[in-house]
C-alpha cells in the first residue's frame, strides 16, 4: 500500500523533505520539517472524478489512472449513501528526525462535499489542516469540483 501512495499519491522523504500522501487527482496530506522547530501541514483536494466500493467499514477509491487505495471507517456520516462518514486512507509514523513528525490522512465524504484531513504531530506540537470542495457524489462515482489547499504552520 504505502508504495502505491508514494508512486501515485506520496511526496514524501523523511527528515529533510516531506512525510505524506498527494497527487493532482486524490484528497491528499503532507507534513513537511521546513527549518529546526518548524513544520508544515497541508491538506489538498483538487478537481478530479474517483470511482469507490463500499463494503462495509471498508472503502475502495480508484483515482483516473485505474490506481486503487484502501481505507477504514472512522466515524459515520449522515446521509442515504454508505460512502458518507470519514475514512482514514493513510498513516505515517516512519519519521526518525528530532520532530518525530506523524501524520494520518482522512477523507470525510458528505452529501455535496469532499474535505480532505491531514492530521499532523510531532514533539514541537500538533496541528489539523482541512481542505475540501463542493462534490457531485453517486452511487460509484465521486465528481471533485474544485481545488482547495489549506496550511497550518507549527512553530517551536
Amino acid at each position: 500500500m504505502k508504495t502505491l501512495w508514494k508512486s501515485i499519491w506520496l511526496a514524501a522523504a523523511l527528515a529533510s523533505s516531506a512525510v505524506g500522501c498527494g497527487d493532482d487527482h486524490m484528497p491528499t496530506g503532507t507534513v513537511q520539517p521546513t527549518v529546526h522547530g518548524h513544520y508544515t501541514c497541508t491538506a489538498q483536494v483538487q478537481q478530479t472524478m474517483l470511482s469507490y466500493l463500499v463494503n462495509g467499514n471498508q472503502l475502495k477509491l480508484t483515482n483516473p489512472f485505474g490506481q486503487t487505495a484502501n481505507g477504514m471507517r472512522t466515524t459515520y456520516g449522515t446521509g442515504d449513501r454508505p460512502l458518507y462518514g470519514t475514512w482514514q486512507i493513510f498513516t505515517d509514523t516512519s519519521d526518525t528526525s528530532a520532530l518525530h513528525l506523524e501524520l494520518v490522512v482522512k477523507v470525510k465524504f458528505e452529501p455535496n462535499k469532499v474535505t480532505a484531513i491531514a492530521e499532523c504531530t510531532s514533539t514541537i506540537g500538533n496541528t489539523v489542516a482541512m481542505a475540501w470542495s463542493p462534490a457531485v457524489i453517486d452511487d460509484t462515482t465521486i465528481d471533485i469540483l474544485q481545488d482547495h489547499m489549506d496550511q497550518k504552520e507549527v512553530t517551536q
